[in-house]
């Protein structure tokens, strides 16, 4: 049977290395975190906000907003793992 919204939980312990993965995502959420702040940067540039086109300032913010949600991705599975 299919359904729309199903969640499923597989105990990991014993499955994988748990310190690795721990380690893996939080190194991830470094380089999310420095190009998150590489995109905030360029919006929160005045200077840049008034020269560019519009659509390179929407731009930035889409990948600011990924950035974004892939850091909060990140520690929400960190939180489960810890």
């Amino acid at each position: 049977r299919i359904t729309a919204h199903t969640e499923v939980f597989i105990p990991l312990e014993g499955l994988i290395d748990i310190d690795a993965q721990i380690t893996k995502l939080k190194k991830d959420h470094g380089k999310a975190q420095q190009e998150f702040n590489k995109v905030n940067g360029k919006l929160t540039n005045a200077k840049f906000l008034e020269n560019a086109p519009d659509e390179v300032v929407d731009e930035v913010k889409l990948k600011a907003a990924g950035f974004k949600s892939q850091m909060q991705a990140i520690e929400t599975n960190l939180k489960e793992l810890e």
